[in-house]
């Protein structure tokens, strides 16, 4: 997915959920192109180790907002709620993964393989 896309959705989102705008669709697109980077490393692993970076890559993005939003001195929320929500998110991955392969025809690519313009995945 394009990077201003991303931005653009969670910068919605922080519209939607009232969160202080750009904070959270700042950290998600710096975790999204942090995992892009890791793409051939993670592409090469199970599906566990995919799972484990993903859930690193939001348990770190999560923490920094919570610091963030800490420093500024502005009501992060409950921090149950916040653990919730990354839990519920960390289990549905597997879910969306799954959804995803048997709706939709997503599959993991293998080393070597092209795309439908000759460039290596």
């Amino acid at each position: 997915m394009p990077a201003l896309l991303i931005a653009l959705v969670m910068l919605l989102a922080d519209f939607l959920f009232q969160r202080p705008p750009g904070l959270w669709a700042l950290l998600v697109l710096l975790a999204t192109e942090w995992l892009k980077n890791r793409a051939r490393t993670v592409r090469e692993n199970t599906f566990v180790a995919e799972w484990l970076t993903a859930a690193g890559a939001l348990l770190c993005i999560t923490l920094v907002y919570r610091l963030t939003l800490g420093i500024l001195i502005v009501a992060p929320g409950m921090f149950s709620l916040a653990l919730m929500q990354y839990g519920m998110t960390v289990l549905a991955y597997p879910l969306v993964a799954a959804a995803s392969y048997v709706v939709f025809g997503v599959r993991r690519t293998t080393p070597g393989e092209f795309d439908h313009t000759g460039r290596t995945l």
